[in-house]
């Protein structure tokens, strides 16, 4: 990129990654994602030593060591640490959903159940059983297989269900 195209750009609000080609509006936003693409996590956690991209995550983050949950439902007063899971969380109470099945016009409220749903049309069953050769496409069913009769006693079974539910937790 030339340096005219650079200040043309910058000029029209336009702030570009050299990396990516993202597009952002201000030069402070385009700052924070350059960041990523260098690893740069300069915001850390005192308590944890987790560190971060930009600052608001870390704030988000020392919610959850304070329990602090500022972000009540409209509908149900349920709390929440940040402002994006209350929103998401009306959702349900407006029964607004946003995301829609290219395939089959089904409609979901979150997009990450959109995603795990595209699995029926695609097949893919990313979850395999470590015990058998089962194969399923949710984790809750690969779950719901250990605790059949078939597995039930096995004493590697109940570790690998902790490992599995610890993994669900985390993501």
């Amino acid at each position: 990129m030339t340096e005219a195209t650079k200040a043309t750009e910058a000029s029209s609000g336009k702030h570009i990654c050299n990396i990516c080609g993202n597009i952002y509006p201000r030069k402070s936003t385009l700052d924070a994602h350059m960041r990523r693409h260098r690893n740069e996590r300069p915001y850390e956690c005192e308590i944890c030593h987790t560190s971060f991209h930009v600052n608001y995550q870390l704030m988000r983050h020392i919610r959850h060591h304070t329990g602090a949950r500022p972000y009540s439902c409209q509908y149900c007063q349920r709390s929440f640490t940040d402002r994006t899971a209350q929103v998401k969380h009306e959702r349900i109470h407006r029964n607004e959903r946003p995301y829609a099945c290219k395939t089959c016009g089904k409609t979901f409220t979150y997009a990450s159940v959109l995603k795990v749903h595209y699995k029926t049309h695609t097949g893919e069953k990313p979850h395999g059983c470590q015990l058998c050769d089962k194969r399923f496409a949710r984790t809750h069913n690969l779950l719901a297989h250990l605790q059949t009769q078939l597995h039930h006693n096995d004493p590697r079974t109940a570790g690998y269900i902790q490992a599995l539910k610890a993994g669900a937790t985390a993501r």
